[in-house]
């Protein structure tokens, strides 16, 4: 019985059941379009009828789409992980700026906490207030 047991486990091991995540195995579970379901920034939720918000994960480059008015804007990133925090880390460097924020994949969710003021740190909680620099989207995969 001793090696049926045994062998489940290496098993479990090979197939990466139990391993703690690694910026790779988190950029692939981030790849693909996902679709903003909610957003705040500063403590104001954006209404559900203004809401639109993209992003689009390939490797390790990241495509975030929004509008604000009539004006669409994109911005691209490179993305740099720490899944080994609690929570974990996500540093986005763009042409001209970088951010840092948290993330997490929650039930197929993910939600993202940005810093957009960069006199602020980063962001320790999913929340937002008013003045705290900090914007929260949560995001569903398209299908």
């Amino acid at each position: 019985m001793k090696w049926a047991t045994s062998a489940v486990v290496l098993a479990m091991c090979a197939a990466g059941y139990g391993a703690d995540p690694t910026p790779e195995t988190e950029l692939k579970a981030l790849k693909g379009s996902w679709v903003a379901e909610s957003e705040e920034l500063n403590g104001v939720v954006t209404p559900k009828e203004k809401l639109d918000r993209t992003l689009v994960v390939e490797g390790d480059k990241a495509t975030n789409t929004f509008k604000r008015g009539a004006a669409t804007h994109t911005s691209e990133v490179k993305l740099v992980l720490d899944p080994s925090k609690a929570p974990k880390l996500m540093d986005m460097l763009g042409k001209d700026f970088e951010r840092k924020a948290i993330y997490k994949l929650e039930d197929g969710k993910l939600w993202v906490c940005v810093q957009h003021d960069p006199k602020k740190g980063r962001p320790t909680g999913f929340k937002t207030t008013a003045g705290s620099g900090y914007g929260v989207a949560v995001y569903v995969k398209k299908k």
